[in-house]
């Protein structure tokens, strides 16, 4: 069974002008705001979840970096194994140093020293920095402790990491 439905069509008078540019007009508007304010609360949260999974990222490297290490598996079975020789062999090496160039002995207890006269200290002793040299001394990645340390909101820290022997200010 087909249906057909008669319609009439005549001549209509139109809408105002005036009225539909201005109907028109506010929808345009309402549209352009919800799309505003929809952006930017993706925005915001994309922001959130990249930060999430930067500091992600960052953490799962050091892990890896700690899991590839061979000194992990001494320092699960006693910490001061691993401690005692990274510590005896900084002073041993510092001290032959002095015993070959009796020129540098006089510059060697500067080195030694943790605090210089006017507030210099290396960078490798420096409070900001101790932790990220034990994770480069453990053997993580420069570039994953550089990535730590920027999670950690130490980025006027980062080229400190390049050269320990640094003289920064304490």
């Amino acid at each position: 069974k087909i249906c057909v439905l008669r319609c009439v069509l005549r001549p209509m008078a139109g809408a105002p002008a005036p009225h539909s540019a201005l109907l028109v007009n506010h929808f345009i508007l309402q549209t352009t705001a919800f799309l505003n304010s929809f952006a930017l609360q993706c925005d915001e949260r994309l922001a959130k979840v990249s930060a999430k999974v930067t500091r992600l990222e960052t953490l799962l490297q050091v892990l890896e970096a700690k899991l590839r290490s061979p000194s992990i598996v001494s320092i699960a079975q006693s910490s001061s194994v691993v401690v005692a020789p990274a510590v005896a062999e900084e002073p041993a090496t510092s001290a032959e140093a002095p015993a070959e160039t009796p020129a540098n002995a006089e510059e060697t207890p500067e080195d030694e020293g943790p605090v210089k006269e006017d507030g210099m200290v290396p960078a490798r002793t420096h409070p900001a920095c101790v932790t990220y040299f034990k994770m480069l001394n453990v053997g993580v990645p420069l570039q994953a402790v550089k990535m730590k340390a920027t999670a950690d909101g130490q980025l006027q820290n980062l080229d400190w990491l390049d050269d320990p022997e640094r003289l920064v200010p304490l």
